[in-house]
């Protein structure tokens, strides 16, 4: 039987960036993964159209069934597309549907060009948890190997350096 992993990654990808993400920290933390699945239609004029509006009015979207208890993770990242400088829907529903059972939460998204900083507080809203990294990788760097690696690192060093100094957290390999 395989050993419970303590690292959860969770995502909603559109576009594929934030899942590329998702899955590289994924292979260096040996997480489990949940990708959630958003149930509206998204792509094309009109899926672009429904995702701002429902982004900027706060909407969460329909989700597909959660699989994995977050609350049985010491560690659960989250990661995201940046919509109209907000979290995403599908997002949104997930932190809905799990108030009260993340302890520990990493942020990431991936952008355009947006700070991870103006991200934060809405998570912060949002998560019952305590928020012990935070990262955005924008269009530039996940277009450019060296400066995607550099980025990605640097928050794989954030991440230990909070799962160390926190008695909560199990150190990572």
């Amino acid at each position: 039987m395989k050993a419970k992993n303590d690292v959860l990654i969770v995502y909603y990808s559109l576009a594929g960036n934030t899942g590329r993400v998702a899955n590289d920290l994924a292979r260096h933390f040996n997480a489990d993964v949940e990708c959630i699945v958003d149930m509206k239609r998204r792509k094309g004029l009109w899926g672009y159209l429904t995702a701002i509006v429902d982004t900027w009015r706060h909407k969460p979207a329909v989700i597909g069934a959660i699989q994995h208890d977050p609350s049985t993770y010491s560690l659960v990242l989250l990661g995201t597309p940046v919509w109209g400088w907000n979290i995403t829907p599908a997002l949104r529903a997930y932190l809905e549907q799990t108030r009260g059972k993340l302890r520990n939460v990493a942020l990431f998204i991936t952008s355009g060009d947006t700070d991870v900083s103006r991200i934060v507080p809405f998570l912060r809203r949002l998560s019952s948890g305590r928020i012990v990294a935070a990262a955005g990788f924008n269009a530039r760097e996940l277009h450019n190997a060296d400066l995607y690696r550099t980025k990605l690192e640097a928050y794989m060093r954030e991440i230990e350096s909070a799962s160390a100094a926190e008695p909560t957290l199990r150190a990572v390999p």
